[in-house]
């Protein structure tokens, strides 16, 4: 099993989200220099380059852009991990997920509310691990126990002018 360097991994993540070495070393409180070694020695462990350079910017590689898209999921799943092994037993955590238009248009407005009257929950909303998953479709989904919270009614809209095209 080849896993290299978190610190390799996280200059990584800061350098390909800020797109600036100097900017990932401030949020990282290393030297550029440093930060530059990190990613020269995953580079290296990888054996391909992630990064290179356009004008006075960064820009990952399509190799790039594949391991980012890999390792920011790991270290979110690492975080989390980490919040709920330091979290105290005696305080429940509910954990939700749902689709981000429902979650701003609907939950969002009511969390407040669940709050005041649930003070001794934690309620967890960026979690991939979950008790109360929030879908929207046809509920046609195995093994779960399927809740329909309100109807809804769904048509297409378009412009006049498109509109004239399709008729």
């Amino acid at each position: 099993m080849r896993i290299p360097p978190v610190k390799a991994i996280i200059a990584f993540e800061s350098v390909a989200r800020t797109k600036s070495v100097n900017r990932a070393s401030e949020e990282l409180g290393l030297t550029a220099s440093a930060v530059s070694d990190q990613i020269s020695n995953l580079e290296s462990v990888i054996g391909q380059p992630l990064f290179y350079r356009s004008g006075r910017g960064l820009v990952l590689t399509p190799t790039g852009e594949r391991y980012l898209s890999d390792v920011t999921g790991s270290l979110a799943d690492l975080s989390r991990a980490t919040e709920r092994a330091s979290s105290r037993a005696d305080v429940d955590i509910l954990r939700v997920h749902s689709s981000p238009s429902f979650g701003l248009m609907w939950l969002l407005p009511r969390l407040a509310s669940f709050q005041e009257a649930n003070g001794d929950i934690q309620l967890n909303l960026a979690c991939s691990y979950y008790d109360v998953d929030l879908r929207h479709g046809y509920a046609n989904w195995r093994d779960l126990e399927v809740r329909t919270l309100r109807g809804e009614f769904i048509t297409p809209l378009a412009s006049p002018k498109y509109w004239k095209t399709i008729r």
